[in-house]
């Protein structure tokens, strides 16, 4: 599963590293645009449900008033960069955004076209990708209940999210940053009258990799190309079913121990991400800083309603071609 991820990147270094070749061939930079919902977008090490993080999208999936030099839409760029709410509200959804306690920050690759929930906007062709340094996951230490958190990350020999200048390995790399792009779905609902309208994403999951089974038997799944995040973003000329067969797991991952405080949603700290050493990560009995609260407690906690989605809150596996 991918119930956090971190991304505390600039919205200006995210476009940047987004950089990708038109079909006219020319290189384009995708814009940035606010989200209304969150005028001050704030970069996080440790996005959870119902945080704000940027996508990358189709402009045609958006209707988009003039930026701000003028301009119609994103001047005849392809592709923009726009926070989304972790977690999609489904457009059938009534009542307050508060009320709505399916959980779909995840779904099934493999039941996707068979849940309303998901496959509604699929067919719209609400496509997205999430854009991220990398994705967190837990591991139960051996005959303990204790579980530590790590971070999986793309397999570079210098990963941006070890990077302690990301702009200038930007510059150096000439935009050519590995940040990790994660296949999603995105929907829009419409609250009350006179407010902005949710813009929120669920991301896809497969069945792990052998490299990752021992921490997970889910993971997202990852757009490794350029070619492959363009199929999944071309809605008009990739149906449905064809651009879910882009989609396959990902062996060549590198991860490392995080702190156990980010177990907690409201750890946002920018050690979130950084690696602790392995004789830490190990310990079975050290307590997690006080008043901190672990995933599994989240998940439990008053008011957090599952789904009949299966243990992991995505959509039971049903119909789509097996994968090899």
């Amino acid at each position: 599963m991918c119930g956090r991820f971190a991304c505390a990147v600039d919205p200006e270094v995210v476009c940047r590293a987004c950089r990708y070749r038109g079909h006219d061939g020319a290189v384009q930079q995708p814009k940035w645009r606010d989200n209304p919902r969150v005028p001050h977008y704030n970069p996080s090490a440790n996005v959870a449900p119902t945080n704000y993080s940027p996508v990358l999208v189709s402009r045609k999936n958006l209707k988009l008033a003039a930026d701000d030099e003028g301009e119609p839409e994103t001047s005849g760029n392809e592709r923009v960069v726009i926070p989304m709410r972790f977690g999609l509200i489904p457009s059938w959804h009534r009542g307050e955004e508060s009320g709505m306690h399916l959980s779909t920050t995840n779904c099934r690759w493999e039941g996707i076209l068979e849940k309303k929930t998901f496959a509604k906007p699929l067919k719209k062709g609400r496509r997205c990708v999430v854009l991220c340094e990398g994705y967190y996951d837990w591991k139960k230490l051996e005959k303990s209940k204790t579980k530590q958190p790590y971070i999986i990350y793309t397999a570079e020999e210098k990963p941006f999210l070890q990077s302690e200048n990301k702009d200038e390995l930007l510059t150096k790399s000439a935009g050519k940053v590995p940040l990790l792009k994660l296949a999603a779905i995105f929907d829009v609902w419409r609250p009350s009258e006179g407010e902005p309208d949710v813009y929120g994403f669920s991301i896809i999951t497969v069945a792990a990799a052998k490299s990752l089974i021992w921490i997970h038997d889910r993971m997202p799944a990852i757009l490794l190309s350029e070619e492959e995040v363009s199929q999944w973003l071309d809605f008009e000329k990739v149906p449905a079913e064809d651009a879910l067969n882009v989609i396959h797991p990902v062996e060549d991952l590198k991860w490392h121990p995080v702190t156990r405080a980010m177990g907690n949603a409201g750890y946002k700290n920018p050690d979130a991400s950084k690696p602790i050493p392995l004789e830490e990560a190990e310990d079975k009995v050290k307590p997690l800083p006080k008043g901190q609260m672990t995933m599994a407690s989240f998940l439990r906690a008053p008011g957090t309603k599952r789904s009949s989605t299966g243990a992991d809150g995505q959509s039971s596996p049903l119909k789509l071609a097996k994968r090899e």
